[in-house]
């Protein structure tokens, strides 16, 4: 999941502990350095000169051990050497810091014991009452070299705290191991987890928002970023959205309207508010999914359907209207011989030319509902859009002003019935023509391009537009806008572009043009390779 954080990683483990061990070592060594500088501050005459020379070189010796040690820490888990090389040096530093300053090493036993619990944290048990019993020896020849008085009692004491600590420490040592152990392993847990969350966000098709309070975004996943390519952690999520989400409920769903490089695209937001275990508000998240597709394949459903409706109710009326037409045609047309009227001749003259119209009309409406047997061919999409933009810039019928723009770059055959697919498509191109009568600026824009497994076809006008109340019904049998039309046209063109498994698209906005978005299936590359492209005329 994409989102404004970065992590830090430390030493787990095993490793963790040493790493760990190290760096209390080091600090309890720099507490001493800070306690004699302390002492030397604020009571000058406590403390000689030889001694703080002794201390500080001391320390010094520690410290640049130290740092040798540091350069290899990792092997302190893997090599015994390096522990029991560190805690000994530790050991024989202190007895000689001591032996030199001529001090009873009574008031120095804390030293020795930090030396010890550090040496349990990093050794075995045998190595731990190893470096016990070496602080012993040299703690009691400290003694007798300096305090030969000091009571038996007081050498057991002592030595038997040594030894009680390193046995100690290894026990601490042992229980933080096993502490570490499980930390280690609950951590990879925890990783696995975040990973697959991660993994599953980042994968899942839906686009995922999250905000704090204050409508801040904090994580945002791939599909969100593909959705509102503005989208960045920080930014408010109104601005993102357009949405004023204070004015949204919990659980709020609402559409969107986002464009994409011109083509406009419905999302739907699901909105819900965060909360913790304690049932505080934490922020809120959304829920995107692009239904643009969706959106689409309905309004072809429900085309599909009217269309099939009108179909069979067509088939009746049609035949029924039909046999009633063609008694009244040969009534009238008895009548037209007999008579001797010159005023009524002319009005059965005009009674036969409404009859042979509605009879067009009705074999117009017969050729709309009756079942098409589609002989496909392989068909060039590009050289077929070029042959009709050829047929139309020399109708005398249409504005000739019009300004032309092509992109063909379909690289796909799509199989077709030739003639049928060429009327459908002429329709429509001589439409987008007529709806730009009037218009101030009159352009065309024709676009072919591969989509997946399909060639994809975009005609688009600057004319007057369609209603929306309108758009829905541009299809159905009978619909028209124009004074002369029969309101077949597109629903022709439809049942066409239909029966070649073809999706139509539909786009407009009164005042600013259409565009018509036709879908076919491809079935392979177009050959030879200079076919490709084809420029129009």
């Amino acid at each position: 999941m994409i989102k404004n954080q970065t992590e830090f990683h430390t030493p787990q483990g095993q490793e963790g502990k040493y790493f760990y061990t190290y760096i209390a070592r080091l600090g309890f060594f720099v507490f001493l350095y800070l306690f004699f500088s302390l002492l030397q501050t604020t009571n000058s005459h406590f403390i000689n000169s030889d001694f703080n020379m002794y201390a500080y070189g001391a320390l010094s010796f520690i410290f640049f051990n130290s740092a040798f040690v540091f350069l290899s820490w990792k092997k302190l888990h893997t090599n015994f050497l390096y522990k029991t090389y560190l805690s000994v040096t530790d050991v024989v530093t202190v007895f000689l810091f001591i032996q030199m300053s001529h001090y009873s090493p009574s008031q120095f036993v804390f030293i020795y014991l930090g030396v010890i619990i550090f040496a349990g944290l990093l050794l075995s048990l045998e190595q731990s009452l190893f470096v016990a019993a070496l602080t012993c020896l040299l703690f009691n020849v400290n003694l007798i070299a300096f305090d030969p008085m000091t009571p038996a009692l007081s050498y057991l004491m002592n030595n038997f705290s040594f030894v009680l600590t390193a046995y100690l420490s290894v026990s601490l040592s042992k229980h933080l191991s096993e502490l570490s152990q499980k930390i280690s392993v609950q951590s990879s847990e925890i990783t696995e987890i975040k990973n697959l969350n991660s993994l599953i966000i980042e994968n899942i098709s839906s686009g995922i928002i999250t905000t704090d309070n204050e409508d801040q975004i904090l994580t945002f996943n791939h599909s969100a970023k593909d959705l509102f390519k503005s989208i960045d952690i920080g930014k408010n999520i109104s601005d993102v959205l357009n949405i004023n989400t204070k004015r949204v409920n919990d659980k709020g769903r609402y559409e969107l309207s986002e464009d994409n490089n011109g083509e406009k695209r419905i999302i739907e937001a699901i909105q819900s508010s965060l909360f913790d275990d304690r049932g505080i508000k934490k922020g809120e998240i959304f829920l995107l999914q692009d239904l643009t597709k969706i959106k689409k394949l309905e309004y072809a459903a429900r085309q599909q359907d009217k269309m099939a409706a009108v179909g069979q109710l067509a088939a009746g009326i049609a035949h029924e209207i039909r046999n009633p037409l063609a008694s009244i045609s040969g009534s009238v047309q008895l009548l037209e011989s007999t008579s001797n009227d010159p005023e009524n001749t002319k009005l059965f003259k005009i009674i036969i030319k409404e009859i042979d119209r509605l009879n067009n009309l009705i074999t117009e409406f017969l050729e709309f509902v009756r079942p098409d047997k589609v002989n496909e061919e392989p068909v060039d999409l590009n050289v077929l859009v070029q042959e009709i933009l050829n047929m139309v810039k020399f109708n005398k019928q249409l504005r000739q002003d019009v300004s032309l723009e092509t992109n063909m770059i379909s690289t796909r055959f799509i199989h077709a019935d030739y003639p049928k697919l060429k009327q459908a498509l002429l329709n429509i191109i001589i439409n987008a023509y007529q709806a730009m009568d009037k218009a101030e600026l009159a352009k065309l824009s024709i676009s072919t391009h591969n989509e997946e497994d399909k060639v994809v076809l975009q005609i688009s006008d600057t004319g007057n537009g369609i209603k929306p109340e309108t758009l829905n019904k541009i299809f159905e049998p009978f619909h028209t806008t124009k004074a002369k039309g029969t309101g077949l046209g597109l629903a022709i063109t439809h049942k066409i572009l239909e029966n070649h498994q073809a999706k139509v698209f539909v786009e407009s906005k009164v005042g600013e043009g259409t565009k018509f978005t036709i879908e076919f299936p491809g079935k392979g590359d177009l050959k030879p390779e200079e076919a490709r492209a084809v420029k129009i005329a």
